[in-house]
């Protein structure tokens, strides 16, 4: 974790116990798999709880999110079968933060931002 100013980078993927770099992963319902078909739901899981547990311990009102990631897409993210194909969906730290009073905008909605 990164604190700079107000911002918190996190990474929740690190934060389930994935390593760095890790193999592309989707996310199909509550399920998470990367490109060699292992399955890393728990990890994924694991990592959203831990990122929630950050943003509210640091009551944070915003969240920017990754587009299309398993993680952390917003509205968008990868059907699951490493198709390239984009589906209508949320990743699972998206999901989770979305269950709380955090703002969730993804890095491609920047300029909606109101400091």
């Amino acid at each position: 974790m990164v604190s700079t100013g107000n911002a918190i980078a996190v990474c929740p993927e690190c934060l389930g116990g994935l390593s760095t770099p890790s193999l592309p992963a989707e996310r199909k319902a509550n399920i998470v798999v990367n490109k060699d078909n292992s399955d890393v739901t728990a990890e994924f899981y694991k990592g959203a709880n831990e990122v929630l547990k950050i943003a509210q311990e640091n009551k944070c009102k915003l969240a920017i999110l990754k587009s299309k990631s398993p993680s952390y897409g917003h509205c968008l993210i990868y059907d699951g079968n490493f198709s390239g194909k984009i589906i209508n969906g949320y990743g699972v730290t998206t999901e989770l933060i979305l269950k709380s009073d955090i703002q969730v905008i993804s890095e491609n909605e920047l300029d909606t931002i109101e400091l």
